[in-house]
């Protein structure tokens, strides 16, 4: 029998509903643990110093001795256990997609949201309800319009976490639909059903008040698919990867392939040329880079294309436990990357200048701290996870290389030797012959790694 959870975030819905609605669907019984959402009360300085967790952050799910951060790979974890993951790579792919691409959008309210200057605070908010927003909701719809013949019931989490955003950021708390669906027919309708899931409706009815937003009770119950439409892949699949030419969110992708010794097509196109003929052309959905087309098909997000040709290629972990372990790796890079690229759009340059030495001297070496924890936890031969090299060493291992030494070959980053187990898993990485091949490839058109 699996160990009881213990999940523990604010008493928001935000981060947290998602994985509550997961588990409230499946019928799991769970400690909901909630933490006033005060920097500064007891409740939350005593979690943060009591070393559960890892980044100082919420959420966190507590299971076998183990914990869990980092809100998308928690709310994949209990899908995959409790049924609520496609079965097939490429439909989990395109299911993180779709819950990747909610998350881009909560992450641009949140920003607006949290802005310290009241005019600025209201032009990002303009602009997302503007701009970002109706142009997501878009592409959902499409996408589901493509898709409309399926109608086999298979309820994903990729359903709950359109449902709990669109119902708390943007209907208010309120269940009916938002304004923003109401020329979205088929998106309208998925609201609708998931919100009147009968295990959903019960959890709206008896959950907790929790602030960000009330909900009133729901209606009739009814049945949802956001995964019907996703198909499967049956041969053996052409990979073509598009991107700029630099490193960046690509980089990790390109040596998954290298290190599977899998072939692909590695299509870079110019900034120019990405804006003036491919960025509206249709090539990308979402309009942003990097996408894999797998024999036409296609998939965006870095790290769930990352994910997927990991796990098609066998640089996986079998373990769901230890793929959740991956994503968490995967998550903090990106983290990573945002922070550096916030850091680097700045046009105060004094202002950009402070931004990139508190990443260089205080954020980047605390993750690094992390990652040395995250090393000595595991007994096996020097890898973050089982004994070999997977996509969640090779995607920290990139990070790292293209930072530090530019996408050198040679030689471990100086910084590196304040954590002796994460410089000698550095030079274990950086040693693989598939990795040494691809790293002393010749790529004259790469441009500086932008960070």
């Amino acid at each position: 029998m699996a160990s009881k959870y213990k999940f523990t975030y604010y008493n928001l819905r935000a981060r947290g509903e998602p994985t509550r609605l997961v588990l409230a669907y499946a019928g799991v019984d769970y400690e909901d643990v909630r933490i006033p959402f005060d920097l500064k009360s007891e409740e939350w300085l005593a979690l943060k110093h009591s070393g559960k967790c890892p980044f100082g952050l919420v959420p966190i799910l507590e299971v076998e001795g183990v914990t869990l951060c980092e809100s998308m790979a928690i709310l994949r974890f209990v899908a995959k256990r409790h049924g609520l993951m496609p079965s097939n790579d490429l439909q989990q792919a395109k299911a993180d997609m779709f819950a990747e691409g909610v998350y881009d959008l909560e992450n641009e309210i949140v920003r607006a949201i949290v802005h310290a200057d009241p005019a600025q605070q209201k032009v990002l908010m303009e602009k997302f309800n503007k701009e970002s927003l109706p142009r997501k909701t878009k592409y959902f719809e499409k996408i589901l319009e493509k898709n409309s013949k399926d109608e086999v019931y298979c309820l994903s989490f990729a359903d709950i976490c359109f449902f709990s955003f669109y119902n708390s950021y943007i209907a208010k708390g309120q269940l009916d639909p938002p304004d923003v669906l109401k020329d979205c027919p088929r998106l309208t309708t998925l609201y609708k059903k998931v919100r009147d899931e009968p295990k959903i409706k019960e959890w709206i009815e008896k959950r907790p008040e929790t602030a960000f937003l009330r909900t009133p009770r729901a209606s009739r119950p009814k049945r949802s698919c956001f995964a019907c439409y996703l198909q499967l892949l049956q041969t053996m699949p052409s990979y073509k990867l598009i991107y700029f030419p630099l490193r960046a969110k690509a980089e990790a992708i390109r040596m998954v392939f290298a290190a599977a010794g899998v072939d692909f097509e590695d299509v870079r196109y110019t900034m120019d040329d990405w804006i003036s003929k491919y960025k509206n052309s249709g090539i990308s959905p979402s309009r942003q880079l990097p996408v894999l087309y797998v024999d036409g098909k296609v998939l965006m997000e870095s790290k769930v294309i990352l994910s997927y040709v990991g796990k098609e290629l066998n640089l996986a972990p079998k373990d769901n436990f230890q793929l959740a372990q991956a994503d968490v790796l995967a998550h903090i890079i990106n983290d990573l990357e945002n922070v550096l690229s916030a850091a680097n759009r700045h046009e105060d340059s004094a202002v950009k200048e402070k931004a990139l030495e508190t990443a260089r001297k205080e954020v980047i070496p605390d993750k690094c701290g992390y990652f040395e924890k995250f090393l000595a936890a595991n007994d096996k031969e020097g890898f973050f996870l089982e004994d070999k090299l997977t996509y969640a060493d090779i995607v920290v291992f990139t990070f790292l290389n293209s930072y530090y030494l530019k996408g050198s070959a040679e030689g471990v980053p100086e910084e590196l030797k304040a954590f002796p187990k994460l410089h000698a898993w550095y030079e274990l990485v950086r040693t693989q012959p598939k990795i040494q091949q691809w790293l002393k490839t010749p790529r004259p058109d790469l441009g500086e790694y932008p960070y």
